[in-house]
């Protein structure tokens, strides 16, 4: 059974924007 949390997608984006920001 595969379980999927909204937020661990969140995190995953936040870090991404963060990412991005850093740039």
């Amino acid at each position: 059974e595969i379980k999927f949390e909204p937020t661990v997608m969140c995190e995953h984006i936040d870090k991404r924007m963060t990412f991005r920001a850093s740039q």
